[in-house]
């Protein structure tokens, strides 16, 4: 009998293995840009962490959100992995500067594409925010979060009621840590194979 990867044991909504989690970014980024999934992060957390009802579309569009983000949580989880593991199985990114260049900073702070939430080492090294997204939580404790997440979201109380592990703050915050890292890695993964510069026109 086939082994299942760790981090499909610990899956709730997404049950499907990531073969290519280079790939998976190129498909997450595509269907919404860095800001629009950061702020539908934001929205989530805000809603279950307060006596709101999710009103933004219907159960269903929670459920694809939530299940995305815990594909995510698995591709960050094996990119981390084969770093730690393999040395560097793939090019992990060389700094934010590359991306956001300073003459064009402006236009991706009022579009919301600047990370705002990785620190100065992060933003050099994208990986660094997968290891301390981890440290954080373990895998399967980001999994049960999730679960939370949806179900307060729906209206069934609100997670401060819970323990101290739930911290509104640090909870949205590491959420948002692991869509820019991811985009830092999309972005450069990109430009390696396209031979352009990720980011500039």
């Amino acid at each position: 009998m086939k082994k299942v990867p760790f981090y499909l044991r610990t899956s709730i909504w997404k049950q499907e293995k990531v073969t290519d989690p280079l790939h998976f970014l190129e498909n997450f980024f595509s269907t919404d840009s860095m800001a629009g999934h950061r702020k539908f992060i934001g929205e989530i957390c805000e809603t279950a962490y307060s006596n709101r009802i999710w009103r933004k579309g219907s159960p269903n569009t929670l459920i694809i959100v939530i299940a995305h983000l815990e594909a995510l949580i698995n591709a960050a989880f094996i990119l981390r992995r084969r770093q730690k593991t393999n040395g560097p199985a793939f090019n992990p990114g060389k700094g934010i500067s590359k991306f956001f260049p300073a003459d064009r900073k402006f236009e991706f702070v009022s579009s919301g594409e600047l990370p705002r939430e990785l620190s100065k080492k992060e933003l050099k090294k994208p990986l660094k925010a997968f290891s301390s997204f981890f440290t954080e939580h373990k895998i399967k404790e980001w999994k049960e979060i999730l679960g939370e997440l949806f179900y307060h979201a729906l209206g069934r109380g609100n997670m401060h009621s819970i323990d101290g592990r739930f911290n509104a703050i640090r909870i949205t915050r590491y959420l948002k840590k692991i869509i820019e890292a991811s985009y830092l890695i999309h972005l450069n993964n990109a430009k390696e194979e396209t031979g352009e510069e990720a980011g500039s026109n």
